[in-house]
Order: structure tokens, then sequence, then C-alpha cells
């Protein structure tokens, strides 16, 4: 007290800063609460530092010589197959050696994808590429720096807008694009820019102008051909799904979720209808929605990054002592796509020890029976504080074995 005194006595602007605060330093909390808590894909976030570059290079963005070396042997079988195609309606117009290289070329192309690819990837190879973003972004950097030599063109601006929208929207799949999966939410601009720059290829004049219409044709059928393919794969893995039907609609998911859901949901209510707080960890957010329920912390899912150390890791487990959370549904859920399992094992050790000290496991969530490998849950029980003060009773339960954990579908 003597020494602050004395500072104070000093510098009183300094005193009232120290007591009062500044506002630009409330800004600056401000900013970097919402940054650095709240928005996890921000660059300077601790998801993006600690499991950013695992998760973009599982979304397909890699920057690395390797990963482009692989998508220019793509290219090539891709250039290759178009070249001939091209080479159909407008070889009247080629030199001879020209076409006998050019049709060499596409029978070697043609030759590879039939040794080496199945028929899917096949189509895809051609009509879909993996690579379609580069392809995109590429094309959009050749088209800005032709317009700023030639700005007289009247339809390259909302090409080259177009064509940048796209590459800068879906730079996360720049070398894994797919018809599903992460991709589905990026990859709409994307497949109408591919489609605008194959446009060219199709002869608009000379003997090969009566091609214009079965080639378009042929273009956006075989395009909608792979997601076509895609979505009956899935319709045919997903023929085994049963409903699940709440106040909040129905959903179609597997059998043994739907079950682990069904028990969820009516344990949530219950212990909702007397005060009783539960929290799902470490993900599994939507029992809350479905059940009608409210999160008791602020954090919805305890996923990789998402729980930053230090300050917001202590704020939410005192928020979980306030709030007086009584149970938890802990899930064996696993996450692949970061580069990390188990949480409170591999990630959000601190976190994982506090809820193993605090809470007990009780019973398994759903009694039926759950082969390896798929989802299961089970109920934690907050420790009494009489019982907690015995050392006897601080015995860590154990977390759920990597043998019981079934991992979860990327999402992408």
């Amino acid at each position: 007290m003597e020494i602050y005194s004395q500072r104070r006595d000093r510098h009183p602007a300094r005193s009232a800063h120290l007591r009062l605060g500044h506002p630009l330093d409330d800004i600056d909390s401000g900013v970097n609460f919402i940054l650095e808590e709240n928005f996890m894909t921000w660059p300077s976030s601790y998801f993006m530092k600690v499991y950013g570059k695992f998760w973009l290079a599982q979304t397909g963005f890699i920057l690395s010589l390797r990963a482009f070396a692989e998508a220019a042997k793509e290219t090539l079988v891709f250039l290759g197959c178009w070249q001939g195609l091209h080479l159909i309606p407008t070889w009247k117009g080629t030199d001879r050696r020209l076409i006998r290289l050019r049709a060499v070329l596409f029978l070697a192309t043609v030759a590879c994808l039939l040794i080496f690819v199945t028929g899917y990837d096949t189509l895809r190879a051609i009509f879909f590429p993996k690579d379609m973003v580069l392809y995109v972004t590429v094309a959009s950097m050749a088209a800005l720096w032709y317009f700023l030599r030639q700005p007289r063109l009247p339809r390259a601006p909302g090409l080259i807008l177009l064509l940048i929208f796209s590459s800068l929207l879906a730079f996360r799949i720049l070398l894994r694009m797919t018809p599903g999966e992460y991709a589905m939410y990026y990859n709409g601009p994307v497949v109408l820019s591919f489609l605008l720059l194959l446009r060219p290829l199709i002869p608009q004049s000379g003997s090969g102008h009566r091609f214009v219409f079965p080639a378009v044709l042929l273009l956006c059928l075989g395009c909608l051909a792979v997601p076509a393919l895609y979505t009956r794969k899935v319709v045919t893995e997903t023929a085994g799904c049963v409903p699940l039907t709440t106040e909040r609609g129905t959903i179609a998911v597997k059998r043994s979720l739907a079950e682990q859901y069904r028990a969820g949901i009516r344990f949530m209510k219950e212990k909702n209808a007397k005060v009783e707080a539960v929290l799902s960890v470490p993900e599994d957010a939507s029992l809350c929605f479905l059940s009608g329920t409210h999160c008791p912390t602020r954090i919805l899912q305890f996923t990789p990054g998402s729980l930053v150390p230090g300050k917001m890791t202590e704020e939410t487990i005192r928020e979980i002592a306030e709030k007086r959370v009584r149970y938890l549904v802990w899930s064996n859920g696993l996450f692949p796509e970061h580069g990390v399992l188990r949480f409170g094992t591999d990630f959000d050790q601190t976190m994982g020890s506090y809820l193993t000290s605090h809470y007990r496991r009780t019973v398994v969530l759903s009694p039926n029976y759950v082969r390896l490998g798929e989802g299961n849950a089970y109920i934690w029980e907050r420790i009494p504080e009489s019982e907690s003060q015995s050392p006897g009773s601080r015995a860590m339960m154990t977390i759920p074995s990597p043998d019981a954990t079934a991992s979860r579908p990327t999402r992408g």
C-alpha cells in the first residue's frame, strides 16, 4: 500500500489510468476478446497458431513443392484430355504434324486414365479436377494482368471479378476440390468460373460450329455427373439410417447414434426440469438445441483450439463452478482433422484434469450395445464437496480409452 501510494503521488495521471482504465485499453481488450476467443480462423488466433496448418492441409490449402508437383501431374492429364477433345471439331484447320502430335498426346492421356484411374475418378479428372480452384486462381491473375494492358474490353471486368471472388472464397480448398464434404460450402462460384474458362475451347464458327450445342451439353452434363454420382454413393451409404424426430424436426442418422441422442435428449430434459445444469463435452452442442435447453457455459463445444489456455480456460472453469454444473455428457468423439484425438488428453489437458478431478463417471448414456468405432457417451456426476476433501476421493477417473472412442466425420 505504501509503495502504491508513493507511485500514485508521483504520477497522478498514471494513477487515475490504473484505477479507472483507459478507453483505448478497453477497446484493445475488446478487440482481442473477439479475435482471439471468438474468431477461431483469425490468423493470430490460438487455433490457427496451433492447429491451423494441419487443418488447412486437410482441406486442401497446401503450399509445398510436393503438393504443387502433384498438381502439375494432374494438370498435364487434364490438359492432355481437353486438347484432344478440342481437336475433334477443329482438326480440319490444324497442321497435320500438329494433329499427329496432339492425337498421340490425347491417346496417351486416355490410356493413362483407363489403366491407372477408376471410372468415377476418370470423370472427376476431366470434368471436376481436384485442382480446380488453382486453375481459377491462375486464370484470375492472368485475366487481371491482361485487362490492365487492354482496359477497353467490355466484358472483362465482370469475368475478372467473378474469378477473383471465387479464388478468395475457396482458397482453403486450393488443391482439394470435391463435390461434397468441406468443399461444398465454397465450390459453387468455382464451378461456374471453371465452366466459363472451358467455354473458349468450344469453336464458335467454321466447320466446328455445329458441335457447339453438343459440346456445351457434354461439358455441363459431365460436370453435373460428378456430384450426382457422389450423391448416389452417399445415399447408398446412409441407406441404413433411421429418422431422429425431435421438437426441432426430423433428421436421418445411424441407428446407434439415434439411440444415443434420444437418451441424451431425454436426460437433459429431465435434469433441466429439476434445474440441474448439464454440460456436453467435448462437442455435441446440438444436444442443447434438440433438447430445448441452454448450455451453462459460454463455450458451446470443446473442440481443438476453441478453448484458449490461460485466462479463457480459467474463466470457463470458474463459470462451470459458479453455474453449479452437476452433470457432464462426455462423448468419445475424436478429432483427426486437427491432428489430435482425445479431449483432455491430447489437447485441453487443464480442462480435462479439472473435470476428471471434480466429476466421476457413473453410467453409460445409453445401455444399448455399441459396436467398436461407433459413437458413445457416459454420464459424469460432480463429486460432492464432502467427498472431494478426502484423499481417497481425489483419484482421477480415466478418460475413455482409444479402443472405446469413435472418430467423427470430417467437417470439413
